[in-house]
Order: C-alpha cells, then structure tokens, then sequence
C-alpha cells in the first residue's frame, strides 16, 4: 500500500531531494504586471469591469459576481496540474483500468480539460471512450459484467453510469456525440442506461427497499433537471462501504 501511495502522490523522498527550495520567482513566467516578483492570486468570483484595454488583459478594475465563476482562476495553473498527471504512472493505471475506475478516469481528464479550454483533449477522451468503454464494457443487453460480478453488484450499475454520461454530457460541447455510438451488437450508452430500469421501479423480484422506491417521488428535482427518471441511481447516494 505504502508503494502505491507514493506513486500516486509522487512523494517519494528520493524524487525530492534535488529539488528547491522555491521562492515566489520560480515560475514559468512573470505575473500579469510583468514583474517576476509579484504574486497574483485570482478570485474565483471576481470579474473585469469592461472590456481590457489591448495587449493588457488585466488593465481594468474587478467587481465581483457572487457565484458566478471565473474561468481564470483554474485555467493558467489547471493546465500544469494536467501535465503533471498525465505523466504519472498512476495516471496510466487507472486509464488502463477496465471498470469504473477507467471511466472515472475519463471523466477526471475530460472535465478539467474542458475547463483549462483543451477542446482537443476532451474530444479525443470522449471519442476514445466509445471503443474502450462502450463496446469493450458495456454488454449487448445493456448490462456490464464488470460490475454485476462484485458482491454490490446494483449499487456499482448505478454509480458507474455517472461516469458514462458526464463525458457525454461535456463531448457535446465539442461535437462529440458518444450518445450516438453504436457498437457490436449494438451495445450503446442507452442500453446501460435502461438496464437497471426494471429492477430499480419494482418490474422484477429483485426491486430493492419498498421504502426508498416511495420516496422517489418526494425528492427534490436537482438544478437543470433530471437526465433520466431513475434519481437514486444518477448519483451515489449509499455508502460504498455499507
């Protein structure tokens, strides 16, 4: 354990002791006032008051829009931290992963990608899933043997679907439709979506608490709406170790 934790992290000690110390001017380039020495930390919910002036992007005053995001604040340092983990071994392992670890990782690199304005990694992340996570997991009737074979099996049909259609969900914003692929024989996001249907609203022996399903109903609809009708299982609302 103590080895995987340190690839994870990269903290092995022997890595670190060449490096440093650091100071505020050890940075790839100056900060926006063009001295190497000042330090600009942005706001995440403050906002150019007009437009900037040309070849200053930061010559005009900020006001602040609360809860409004700005997308500047993550990108600059967003895209370093994404270098940084591609080249990590761990990063290769879980991509290589054939359960839901592998699609989390695909989610995990096409949502800050998307953020930091990489379109070209998004749309190869989403278009690559279409292969290596649709018709390589996904079975002809919907199913994902992956996880049916684990002893929670429901809960991990359920919970990985998010991994599915948040890539999706970005992949539209970039002309990729993975909604769209079909694969031999005819394996395809939708079908893992309607798999758990039957056994999640009460349609076979095996429907779950009498008590959850009543109360289905009675929750509150998430901002932007539902991207289907089975809630419970959009998200993971169990514990994973109960």
């Amino acid at each position: 354990m103590t080895s995987s934790l340190a690839a994870a992290t990269d903290i092995a000690p022997s890595r670190r002791l060449d490096r440093g110390p650091w100071t505020v001017v050890d940075k790839p380039g100056p900060a926006p006032g063009g001295d190497v020495r000042d330090y600009p930390s942005q706001a995440p919910y403050w906002w150019p008051s007009r437009t900037p002036p040309t070849g200053d992007p930061y010559g005009c005053p900020y006001v602040q829009r609360d809860g409004e995001r700005n997308l500047e604040a993550d990108t600059g340092t967003g895209r370093q931290d994404l270098e940084k983990v591609f080249d990590s071994s761990y990063d290769q392992q879980e991509g290589a992963a054939e359960n839901n670890h592998g699609r989390f990782h695909d989610l995990l690199v096409a949502g800050p990608a998307s953020a930091t304005g990489d379109r070209d990694l998004v749309r190869r992340t989403v278009r690559d899933a279409a292969p290596r996570r649709v018709a390589a997991q996904i079975a002809a009737d919907g199913s994902r043997p992956q996880e049916l074979a684990r002893t929670r099996s429901r809960h991990y049909s359920t919970f990985g679907l998010v991994a599915y259609v948040r890539p999706a969900a970005i992949g539209r914003h970039v002309g990729v439709d993975l909604w769209r692929y079909r694969g031999p024989p005819g394996r395809s996001l939708s079908r893992a979506v309607r798999h758990p249907l039957p056994a999640a609203t009460g349609q076979v022996a095996d429907a779950g608490d009498a008590g959850a399903r009543k109360a289905v109903p009675r929750l509150e609809e998430p901002p932007g709406g539902d991207l289907w009708a089975l809630r419970p299982a959009a998200e993971q609302l169990d514990s994973i170790t109960g």
